[in-house]
């Protein structure tokens, strides 16, 4: 069967290489840096629509960009809070 999981766009952590651990690859389809938070919107590799959102740091080191495919994962916060969640 199949099973959704949601996590807050802001926990989402974007790579240019796969990391360890579990990720999917989505294609940045638009990026839009006013404010503190650049939002990041996504189309996954079977299809759906996703939203990261980045710290402007995070976003510039390295720089994401449109066109760009990515892995997506968990951030460390989403990890730790499951850890958690799981004792």
């Amino acid at each position: 069967g199949h099973a959704a999981v949601f996590i807050r766009p802001h926990l989402l952590d974007l790579h240019a290489e796969r990391p360890a651990g579990g990720s999917f690859r989505a294609r940045v389809v638009r990026i839009n840096p006013a404010g503190p938070l650049v939002k990041v919107e996504l189309l996954t590799e079977w299809g759906e629509s996703a939203r990261a959102e980045l710290t402007q740091d995070r976003y510039r080191a390295p720089p994401v960009t449109l066109g760009e495919d990515v892995f997506v994962s968990a951030g460390e916060e989403s990890r730790k809070t499951a850890r958690a969640r799981a004792r």
